[in-house]
């Protein structure tokens, strides 16, 4: 869920609110039951609240939109995954930084 928080920058894909962790879902746009599967380009970050009252339907059936489009997210060096997961501030000289 964190990678896909990220991907989405924790808004929501049919509202753009920003979403406080405990908010977030991960919703199938095409459902599971109607064959979707969990890979990147069918999944998106949504408000709990909007995924349960979307149930297993459509997104047509359900009278929504995406505002956010599912893709498959840039690679990322593992150096910069490392220096996100860093808890020790003395080992940051270690960390290759980028320029941003």
């Amino acid at each position: 869920m964190r990678h896909l928080r990220e991907r989405d920058g924790g808004r929501c894909a049919y509202t753009e609110r920003v979403l406080k962790p405990e908010e977030c879902s991960m919703e199938h746009v095409t459902p599971r039951s109607k064959g979707g599967a969990t890979e990147w380009k069918n999944v998106v970050l949504a408000d709990k609240r909007i995924n349960n009252i979307r149930g297993n339907r459509t997104l047509e059936q359900a009278g929504l939109t995406l505002k956010i489009q599912p893709r498959v997210p840039a690679a990322k060096p593992f150096h910069e995954s490392l220096r996100s997961r860093l808890k020790f501030p003395e080992w940051e000289f270690f960390v290759k930084k980028t320029q941003g």
